[in-house]
């Protein structure tokens, strides 16, 4: 297998690469217009470029210079991030701007003092210093809101007297005030009116005029009232008129406010003499749905002084009547025509009987004279009766073939078998008759669906195969099937019936298409050069990984066996925004959990590693970097923290690493010795030294005994 080392040219053994980058800061909360340092810490110390570039996510709200020097723009979050110039190591720091506050000093109004009507309206006008105060916000107010009333500035007045308006700042105290009077409003009369223009009445009768004064606020709304002449009419101060003798005079009603008039002109009649009774020249009247009578009402009595009358039917839909008393027959049925006196509502009936007038059929047609059915089917004709009104408009159907087609009472036809018959239709009055020449074909039988014996296929190069096509239902009229190739430089079709050639290496979709439908289906055929090794799976060297954002990891992946022709793999990432890949380097983008899948291009297999990305930086803790022991064979238990992996050395060879602890080996001198051992992770540049001190042995040997107090932290 070919192996691809990615990092560029090998470096000289004199050459430390960057391994990670620390800040003093991984979070910052600045003001707008305030400016911070960050500081980088590049690892390992002895790193050979130590060369940094600083980059800002947002710049409107945060720049930052190539120092780590950081100024507020405005309020806001930005990802500041740091980059090693030697391997691309990165960290970053979340910054948040705030706003800057500035106080209001003061607040003034455009007017101290304002007079105004009530129900008029005035705005104030208030005005922050400085201009760029943060709440600029007017809090208003009214001393008196029965006087007058305060929103967003606007003065409304409500009533008489006095009242103070404030305007005060949202935030603080500050405020100014204005000093408002308002006066009564006077409403002058504009108009007056009558509820009537013109009244009649009878000698001796009472009406009373109603009189409306607008605007309905006007402050003065008496009136007075006149008559022009008080021989015919009378009209008192509350406006009721007494009808005196007949004739005419006319009721004038006069503002007190403004002189405004109006007129009644008052008809005073003579008394009149009361209907009281009226009767028709027929209590009861038979005709024929169409014809015409009229009726004669008599008023008594002969000298009563309104006889006009008014006429009604009790159902229109049977008969109707005229203002002089013509009665029409409309439909068969019964009504009452009633005469009402417009003196007095006496009444008078006649029982009104309609007969039905007789119309005979003359023709019959049909909506078709021709029509052609597949056997199976059902079709409608409908059946027009001439002329509309006639009486009975019922209808008989009949075939002419029922083994060819039948036909029901509506006129609903079956097409039975494949022939020829006539449908006719036969009035009922009069025998009119009409025909519809039906041809029934014989039905089709449509394909349903398509099927192939392979939907996929791997051939070599040059080999022949043939599919098989499955068209349903197996009755179907025409199961003919075309085939086609969407690459026939790979793979060919000769001969039709599904007969395959492969070409050349490649992928070709084979689709079979049928006649009747239009319905396909497909065959992924894959062709391989002669001799080549098909790929049998995929596998991953990890299955699982922890990274923290920023960091990178390279995932190998092994294609089986290790002869297969074509080794190529196609990587993805589940959610490429907490981690990405690319040519297998994972990368990790933010905290969260995604899958990275390997896919072997040959046989589609693939292989799968979840990677955890934390939102923690990477460290290594101990509680303690200085032990001093007495005897030999001590262990020095390290209690180490760390959410990294981490490797254990010693310096010295009288020191042994065991797990996470330390053994002290035997002393032969007569001397302190002294050692050390390093805890590190070169992944992330951490590095921690544990200094131990091991005191002197009086015989250069101490045998186990003790020669001093042990002070180890165990």
């Amino acid at each position: 297998m070919l192996a691809i080392i990615a990092g560029g040219c090998e470096k000289g053994p004199q050459s430390t690469p960057v391994a990670g980058i620390k800040l003093d800061k991984y979070q910052l909360t600045i003001t707008e217009g305030d400016k911070a340092t960050l500081t980088a810490t590049v690892l390992p110390d002895n790193a050979t470029n130590k060369n940094v570039s600083w980059t800002s996510s947002n710049e409107k709200v945060a720049t930052v210079s190539n120092t780590g020097e950081v100024t507020a723009v405005a309020p806001g979050k930005a990802t500041i991030t740091v980059t090693a110039e030697d391997g691309a190591k990165t960290t970053k720091c979340e910054v948040t701007i705030e706003k800057r506050i500035y106080q209001v000093e003061t607040i003034t109004l455009d007017q101290t003092s304002l007079e105004i009507v009530e129900g008029d309206k005035a705005t104030l006008t208030a005005t922050v210093k400085p201009d760029n105060a943060t709440y600029k916000g007017i809090i208003w107010s009214s001393s008196d809101e029965k006087v007058a009333t305060i929103k967003d500035g606007e003065i409304t007045a409500v009533a008489p007297g006095t009242a103070t308006i404030t305007a005060k700042a949202e935030k603080d105290d500050r405020s100014a005030l204005c000093v408002v009077t308002v006066s009564k409003r006077v409403y002058p009369v504009e108009s007056v009116s009558l509820d009537k223009t013109s009244l009649e009445l009878t000698e001796g009768d009472k009406t009373t005029l109603t009189a409306t004064v607008l605007p309905e606020n006007a402050s003065n709304k008496n009136v007075a009232w006149t008559s022009s002449d008080e021989k015919v009419a009378t009209v008192s101060a509350n406006g009721e008129v007494t009808a005196v003798a007949p004739g005419k005079a006319a009721i004038t009603v006069t503002t007190e406010d403004g002189v405004k008039t109006a007129k009644c002109e008052v008809t005073v009649n003579k008394r009149i003499y009361p209907v009281e009774s009226v009767f028709l020249d027929k209590t009861s009247l038979e005709l024929t749905e169409g014809d015409k009578a009229t009726l004669t009402a008599t008023v008594l009595p002969d000298n009563a002084t309104n006889k006009n009358v008014s006429w009604s039917s009790s159902d229109e839909k049977v008969a109707t009547v005229s203002a002089n008393g013509e009665v029409t027959a409309v439909a068969p049925g019964k009504a009452a025509i009633t005469v009402t006196t417009e003196d007095g509502a006496k009444t008078a009936k006649c029982e009104v009987t309609i007969n039905k007038r007789i119309y005979p059929v003359e023709s019959v047609s049909l909506d078709k004279t021709s029509l052609e059915l597949t056997e199976g089917d059902k079709a409608t004709l409908t059946a027009t009766v001439l002329p509309n009104n006639a009486t009975n408009k019922n209808v008989s159907w009949s075939s002419s073939d029922e083994k060819v087609a039948t036909v029901s009472t509506t006129g609903e036809v079956t097409a039975v078998a494949p022939g020829k018959a006539a449908i006719t239709v036969t009035t009922e009055d009069g025998a009119k008759t009409a025909k519809c020449e039906l041809t029934v074909k014989a039905k089709t039988i449509h394909v349903e669906s398509i099927t192939l014996n392979k939907t996929e296929l791997r051939l070599e190069r040059l080999d022949r195969y043939t599919l098989t096509a499955t068209v349903k239902p197996d009755n179907a009229t025409n199961k003919e099937v075309k085939w086609t190739s969407s690459d026939e430089t790979i793979v060919s079709i000769f001969m039709g019936n599904g007969n395959l050639w492969a070409h050349n290496a490649g992928t070709a979709i084979i689709t079979a298409t049928t006649v009747d439908g239009g319905l396909t289906a497909t065959c992924k055929v894959t062709v391989k050069e002669l001799g080549a090794v098909d790929v049998t799976g995929i596998s991953l060297n990890k299955s699982t990984t922890t990274l923290f954002i920023g960091s990178k990891e390279t995932l190998t992946a092994t294609i089986k066996p290790s002869n297969a022709t074509d080794k190529t793999v196609t990587w993805d990432s589940s959610d490429p925004a907490v981690a990405s890949v690319n040519n297998g380097e994972v990368t990790a983008i933010k905290a969260g959990k995604a899958i990275i899948t390997a896919t072997a291009k040959d046989g589609g297999y693939t292989a799968t590693c979840e990677v955890n990305v934390s939102d923690q930086s990477p460290e290594i803790k101990i509680d303690k970097d200085n032990y001093t022991v007495a005897y030999t064979g001590e262990t020095i238990n390290l209690n180490i923290t760390a959410n990294v992996n981490y490797s254990i050395t010693a310096k010295d060879k009288w020191i042994k690493v065991k797990g996470d602890s330390l053994i002290i080996s035997a002393n032969n001198s007569t001397k302190e010795r002294t050692g050390a051992a390093t805890i590190s992770n070169s992944e992330y540049g951490i590095s921690l030294t544990v200094m131990v001190k091991q005191e002197a042995s009086p015989n250069g040997f101490d045998n186990g005994n003790p020669i001093a107090t042990p002070q180890s932290n165990k």
